[in-house]
């Protein structure tokens, strides 16, 4: 009886989660949307990028690796091994299926484990053979409420492959890693090293692991001290805490170096900037104790666009209907009661195990209460005062929610173990209703998960074949950065007609770079690209375009014109505005593939266009620095240029100009909106808006958001202006203030203001002179604000001033034309070879500049080799530089003895993943020589 309970429990979890994967399967499509992962678009391409992973060549100019995009190596070997015998559109459904499965399992085996020895204590009645009787189906109802609650929901309606990894590997972590803990047997070592590697596809976002591996390693350590032998214990924990780093180290000391140098490069972008502060409003909207309860967060308050009624909806609208029924909210509340009374069963036996998870426990829920009481201060605190922490937890329930689920699992199946296994006659009776009540109950609760609701169906779509075509075009011609367009959001988000909604996914099957939007954030000269491309495409200035695509080494223009304007018109996409300017600049169509077009910017350059070492015939120098602005006026008038400073500045600060005239908003007066608008697109929540001798006074509460406009039709695109705005953000997110230009529709200007009193300036840009004639009108200027709230949360914003103060055009710039120094390229490339993404071996003659188009980054070092010394702590370096404010450029020096050498390009910190990895390999074997031949 005791194995039959042992294994029909196991085959019982493995079926209803294979009932759910089957029911969450769309034949035919693609689990593709969102932020998704495909290697298996282009196997060779994917495994290339992960053995040399420190620079992401890909991204756009290219970037440091702010995700561990090499700890994605198990995953990519396994579906490569699958993609001989699966077709291609179900390898990434199987990978997100099998964590599915594994995750329960893994429970299972941990509250097994853990259940079975508890036969030793004092407390629970001789061990006989009944006891499997309680250990089993304990264990099965803790797996089963891991499997069945609204934390696993979140992890797979839209799944991104670290997530469902992390669900699938902490089971099995605690449990392994507790029978080191308690045995240190050599096999169970070898399972727990297994797993760690297995595990590693949760970095991709590494502060999952390691939230994931604290909350792990808090446990190992509370239950080594809770034992008379704790010194035993800690030794074992430290050896498995080493084991699991150095077998890690291959994307650990990478993702330090980026975090170190690419910390500020984030946080400065415009993407980040603006949603950073809006995700962690929503996060904490759910960190109060009925929705940490439930596993309810910010999926619940978000809105996916509906392609069929063209408007917004909520995500997971499904889920927050049947959450109204009460019966359905009951359930949830009950389980977790549940689980709380294993919590205080634990304490009050003192269960070494139920006691040790408790440490975790408040950890977890210190990051998921955040902001909230009763710990908000000290998260507010961290998040207010520490970069790294507020990017890295600003949606804390992404990292946190499966700790949470396992620990409240096997604090249920702890309930239900003594329950199920106590002595008292008359609960006899009850113990096969409580069974069944509680798999009733999850069932119920989870019910639309078994028709089809666990993974959205937005995000099981088919891909049309025009991409295929347009990868292998790519893939079989010369190689070069490719832009694609249209270009009219700057969040990183894409929407196109056949059904897709996310980051984007070309670039895994095409080798070349690809400029994404959501690439802005790991480089500035991704942004800065798509900032001044836009600016002149809007402003219909086709020699600033074209200016622009040169200088950012734009190889190829791909316009897909399945991308739309939800919700809006198809105007703002510029698609005809853009082909007109391409063909009066003699840009050259070069392959069609029905919605996809592929235009050749080299057509219009000199010979050897798109090379990635090259080096300009002229140059100048100028401390003028163009990175986060929409126009260079430098490289417009005089091409190349080299910044004096090789550092990037932050977003540029502006001054208040003295004695210009000054344009004062009266804000007593009321030219917006004649009464409280509500800009919420679905016009949830209350607002309010009132105007006054103080000013604009704009509150929004239970997700609404109060809206006002100021128009100013006076204010002319041709001129220059700096925009004031004071006041003060009492409450809530700060004010979003946008200056809408009316001609092109698009906002020239976003921006949220600070939190408190804010006095903020900011530079409005000139067009082009010609911008204005024609059917271009040449002024009109709408300044908006709004005032949003986040669920429960409310805002609240005072505006006290707006001021437009006329500058000149050059009032941002750092230079004078008598102060430029302008130089004669003497250098010449002789050859160039090429080793991967991470060196160049470059032969040259003479002396000059020698540029490298990819993104400026102080990881890349030139090595001169004509007289390479003994000592390498004395490197012959060359002078390092930013060129044109976004590539790598070196100059190479006139005094030479001989005329020719060779420079070597390399970005040295490749060498962290290589090192991490030799060193992890070499504890690997270590640990293979110890167990397996060692006597």
């Amino acid at each position: 009886m005791k194995k039959l309970l042992k294994f029909i429990f196991p085959v019982i979890l493995i079926s209803v989660a294979i009932f759910l994967c089957v029911k969450n399967y769309s034949p035919g499509t693609y689990l593709i949307g969102w932020d998704s992962l495909h290697p298996e678009f282009n196997f060779p391409e994917a495994f290339g990028r992960i053995w040399q992973g420190v620079w992401r060549a890909e991204q756009g100019v290219g970037a440091i690796a702010a995700h561990s995009h090499m700890a994605d190596l198990p995953r990519i070997v396994f579906l490569w091994l699958e993609s001989f015998f699966l077709p291609v559109s179900f390898l990434r459904y199987s990978y997100i299926f099998l964590c599915l499965i594994l995750g329960p399992l893994g429970m299972y085996f941990f509250l097994e484990y853990v259940f079975g020895r508890q036969k030793e204590s004092n407390w629970i009645y001789p061990h006989n053979q009944k006891l499997g009787v309680g250990v089993y189906p304990a264990a099965f109802l803790g797996a089963l409420f891991y499997l069945l609650n609204l934390g696993t929901l979140q992890n797979f309606y839209v799944p991104f492959e670290m997530f469902p990894a992390a669900f699938a590997a902490t089971p099995w972590l605690f449990y392994l890693g507790l029978k080191c803990l308690r045995e240190m047997t050599r096999g169970a070592l070898v399972k727990f090293a297994v797993v760690v590697v297995l595990a590693s596809p949760m970095a991709y976002a590494a502060t999952l692991w390691y939230a994931t591996f604290a909350g792990l390693f808090i446990f190992f350590i509370g239950y080594a001290m809770l034992f008379s032998a704790r010194k035993t214990k800690i030794k074992r924990v430290f050896l498995l805490a080493g084991t699991a780093l150095l077998l890690n180290l291959y994307w650990i000391l990478p993702n330090f170096y980026s975090m170190v140098m690419q910390s500020g490069t984030v946080s400065n972008s415009d993407i980040n900037r603006l949603f950073s502060p809006e995700s962690f409003l929503r996060n904490r909207d759910y960190g109060d104790f009925k929705d940490i309860a439930l596993q309810k967060n910010f999926l619940f308050g978000w809105r996916n666009f509906d392609f069929q009624n063209n408007q917004f909806t909520n995500l997971l609208s499904v889920w927050i209907k049947y959450l109204t029924i009460p019966a359905v909210l009951a359930v949830g509340y009950v389980m977790i009661g549940i689980s709380l009374f294993g919590l205080l069963l634990g304490v009050i036996k003192r269960e070494k195990v139920s006691l040790a998870l408790i440490l975790p426990l408040i950890f977890t829920l210190f990051f998921l209460i955040n902001a909230n009481p009763p710990t908000g201060n000290l998260y507010a605190y961290l998040y207010n005062n520490f970069g790294l922490f507020s990017e890295g937890f600003r949606m804390p329930f992404t990292k946190f929610s499966v700790l949470f689920e396992f620990i409240t699992s096997f604090y249920l199946g702890y309930f239900a173990f003594v329950f199920l296994t106590n002595r008292i006659k008359f609960l006899a009776v009850i113990k096969p209703f409580f069974f069944v009540g509680v798999v009733t109950g999850l069932i119920y609760f989870m019910l639309p998960a078994f028709n089809g609701w666990l993974i959205g169906p937005n995000v099981r779509r088919q891909i049309p074949g025009e991409y295929k075509q347009v990868s292998d075009w790519f893939n079989s011609n010369l190689e070069g950065r490719i832009a694609i367009f249209p270009i009219n959001s700057k969040y990183g988000w894409e929407y196109r007609n056949w059904g897709y909604e996310g980051s984007g996914f070309l670039t895994y099957g095409i080798s070349s770079p690809v400029l994404y939007r959501d690439f802005d954030r790991w480089n500035s000269g991704n942004e800065d690209f798509f900032n001044q491309a836009a600016f002149s495409l809007y402003a219909n200035d086709k020699d600033g375009f074209v200016n622009t695509l040169r200088k950012y080494q734009v190889r190829y223009l791909l316009i897909d014109e399945s991308i739309i304007n939800p919700g809006g018109t198809s105007e703002i996409l510029m698609i005809s505005e853009l082909k007109n300017i391409l063909a009066e600049s003699g840009v050259k169509e070069v392959a069609n593939f029905g919605f996809l077009t592929i235009y050749d910017v080299g057509t219009i350059s000199e010979t050897g266009y798109g090379r990635e070492v090259s080096n300009p015939q002229k140059f100048i120098q100028t401390d003028y620095d163009s990175s986060y602005t929409p126009m260079d006026p430098v490289y417009a008038g005089y091409g190349d240029y080299v910044n004096a400073g090789s550092a990037f500045p932050a977003r540029k600060k502006v001054s208040l100009p003295v004695g210009d005239p000054v344009i004062t908003e009266d804000l007593s007066i009321n030219r917006g909106f004649t009464s409280t608008y509500n800009c919420d697109l679905r016009k949830e929540g209350n607002v309010f808006k009132s105007n006054s001798s103080l000013g604009i006074l704009l509150r929004a509460e239970d997700g609404g958001a109060s809206c006002d406009y100021l128009p100013y039709p006076d204010l002319k695109y041709a001129q220059a202006y700096v925009l004031r705005v004071a006041g003060q953000n009492r409450e809530g997110r700060g004010l979003k203030v946008y200056l809408f230009n009316e001609s092109s529709q698009v906002p020239e200007l976003e921006e949220i203001l600070p939190s408190g009193n804010f006095d903020e300036n900011y530079f409005v840009y000139p067009h082009n002179q010609n911008v204005g004639a024609g059917v271009y009108p040449e002024s009109g200027y709408i300044l908006n604000f709004e005032t949003r709230s986040f669920g429960r949360l409310a805002s609240e914003n005072l505006v006290t001033k707006v001021e437009f103060y006329p500058v000149d055009s050059n009032y941002l710039q750092n230079f004078q034309d008598g102060l430029l120094t302008s130089n004669e390229n003497n250098l010449k490339i002789l050859n160039v070879q090429k080793y991967g993404t991470w060196a160049y071996k470059v032969d040259v003659q003479g002396s000059g500049l020698i540029q490298l188009g990819q993104g400026y980054d102080s990881g890349w070092v030139a090595i001169q080799a004509r007289d390479f010394p003994s000592d390498i702590f004395h490197l012959p370096f060359l002078e390092h530089v930013k060129v044109n404010s976004w590539a790598n450029g070196w100059i190479v020096p006139a005094n030479q003895p001989i005329n020719q050498s060779t420079i070597y390009l390399i970005y040295w910190p490749q060498l962290l993943e290589w090192g991490g990895g030799l060193l992890g390999l070499t504890w690997l074997a270590f640990g293979l020589y110890y167990i397996c031949i060692r006597k």
